[in-house]
């Protein structure tokens, strides 16, 4: 099964969360580990046999910031 994990980060080619390309890859199939880079900075790889965000991809965070600025304006209700 954690072949699957690492074929999933292989064949991404953009961040999952904001569309970001690739900017590195790095897969060691002998081991069953992938590491992949995105422009966003966002990193995801495999740890314990599954997929981690090892950096998380600021879009969440652009996101959320963006969100509670229109509550405080009073746009949220």
């Amino acid at each position: 099964m954690t072949d699957a994990y690492v074929a999933k980060l292989r064949d991404l080619g953009r961040c999952p969360c904001c569309g970001g390309v690739e900017v590195e890859m790095d897969i060691d199939i002998a081991s069953r580990h992938a590491r992949v880079t995105f422009v966003c900075s966002a990193v995801f790889e495999t740890s314990n046999g599954r997929i981690i965000a090892a950096t998380p991809c600021p879009a969440g965070a652009v996101l959320a910031a963006h969100l509670l600025n229109i509550e405080v304006q009073g746009g949220g209700r």
